[in-house]
């Protein structure tokens, strides 16, 4: 990834003339390609990196509002038994063949 704290060292140096010159063009064409400068795109990343965290706070308050209803649900049933349509006291029906 290319740094600006790259280039401004390189300025010292008389023999990186060659390789700031380039390091400075890659910049400027990634700037002009993105519209972006490092600033800029810094603050962006910070900006998504907040709205990812209420995202995901907000997806855990969802899901754990939705874990208390099935629960306070659950508890009003919990000693009962089902009640199965046609069904009578467990016994099955059966059906007599030569009843029609």
């Amino acid at each position: 990834m290319l740094d600006l704290r790259q280039i401004n060292n390189l300025k010292n140096l008389s023999s990186a003339d060659d390789e700031r010159k380039h390091m400075q063009k890659e910049l400027h064409d990634l700037i002009d390609l993105t519209m972006e400068t490092p600033d800029s795109l810094a603050a962006k990343m910070d900006a998504l990196e907040r709205r990812y965290e209420e995202y995901e706070k907000a997806m855990r308050d969802l899901s754990g509002g939705n874990l208390r209803l099935v629960v306070s649900i659950a508890k009003k049933y919990r000693n009962r038994r089902p009640h199965l349509h046609g069904s009578h006291s467990g016994r099955q029906h059966r059906t007599d063949a030569s009843r029609r």
